[in-house]
């Protein structure tokens, strides 16, 4: 018997995976640093979505490695977004947080979160930095500023605030309670776009959420993994603006969901537009499409039609400056002292 088993504990850390054995191995060794401390008061849950790798190895090893720790295999594939609700479903605790497989965190996270969790906080936002595939290269060291408020008093202000940033399933920790309340239904509203988790937290959050941030980017994620080129305008032009619009019908004002549609503009839509002239694909038609979402998020939708309408070989000049001004940046940070 465990000892979440004997009383709940008060975080179930939820973990979602398909076929990652070798990813999921990296994720389970520093969530095992990371847990140090903690092991009584934390579950760990994992939902295989009948992996046909070695999935079944890593997670019987580190079922004798961590304490609480528990795993089940669905019979067929239910796909990814369906994964997260289902482990969500297994937990016990008083938060949950939906893990990915692929990403990596930091040996103080763990501890951070509790200290969040003493002020009974409804929502905890942890800042993550973006990587390569293998983790050599640093994309972003921050998805969000490191300066940024650690308190947030209101739905309206986390959406304002973060928007589609809350679509990083590793770096939301919420009350399982709140979780309960979005029915399988609800959760598979949005699937289509890949945001059923987004949608799930913004239609779940109270009015009077209290949100704590953790400023210091302490999960790693794996970037250039999962999201095919051709389904990038649809997740996270189309489907975002769908879910945000949505929004309104739960009572969250206008102001608000513009403040978000900006954020997914700056995020997102500036550099699919330069990445889709670069590569030669951009088209009047794509920008028409995200004229009808996005043309009244001024003025951040005119810096994407500066951007559409500069000629590629400024911008191919632009990146190119850009890069040489980064490599001489990091030469002088990076270089030893004489």
């Amino acid at each position: 018997m465990t000892s979440a088993e004997n009383h709940p504990p008060l975080l179930s850390i939820c973990i979602p995976t398909y076929c990652r054995a070798l990813y999921l191995r990296e994720m389970l060794e520093s969530l095992l640093e990371s847990l140090k401390g903690f092991e009584e008061e934390v579950e760990v849950v994992v939902s295989d979505n009948a992996s046909t790798d070695h999935t079944a190895e890593v997670l019987a090893e580190f079922q004798t490695r961590i304490l609480n720790f528990r795993y089940s295999r669905n019979s067929v594939n239910i796909g990814a977004e369906l994964n997260f609700f289902h482990v969500a479903q297994l937990a016990k605790g008083k938060y949950i947080w939906i893990l990915g497989d692929d990403d990596k965190v930091d040996a103080k996270l763990i501890s951070a979160l509790f200290e969040k969790f003493l002020s009974n906080c409804d929502l905890v936002i942890m800042n993550n930095s973006l990587h390569s595939k293998d983790f050599s290269i640093l994309h972003r060291k921050a998805m969000h500023p490191v300066t940024a408020p650690e308190v947030y008093h209101g739905k309206e202000a986390v959406l304002s605030n973060f928007g589609p940033m809350l679509s990083f399933i590793s770096c939301i920790a919420i009350k399982r309670e709140l979780f309960a309340t979005i029915s399988e239904e609800t959760f598979r509203k949005y699937s289509a776009y890949c945001l059923s988790f987004l949608y799930a937290i913004y239609a779940c959050l109270p009015g009077e959420a209290t949100t704590a941030f953790i400023q210091q980017p302490l999960i790693f994620c794996r970037g250039d993994n999962s999201i095919l080129p051709t389904s990038y305008e649809r997740i996270f032009a189309r489907g975002m603006a769908l879910i945000f619009d949505d929004l309104e019908e739960m009572h969250y004002s206008r102001q608000a969901i513009t403040q978000a549609k900006k954020k997914v503009i700056r995020m997102y839509l500036l550099q699919y537009v330069v990445r889709s002239k670069l590569d030669g694909s951009f088209s009047w038609k794509m920008l028409e499409r995200l004229r009808k979402d996005y043309c009244h998020c001024m003025p951040t939708y005119a810096r994407l039609l500066i951007y559409a309408l500069t000629p590629m070989s400024i911008i191919v000049i632009a990146k190119s400056f850009q890069k040489t001004v980064k490599g001489i940046l990091h030469s002088s940070v990076v270089a030893p002292q004489i």
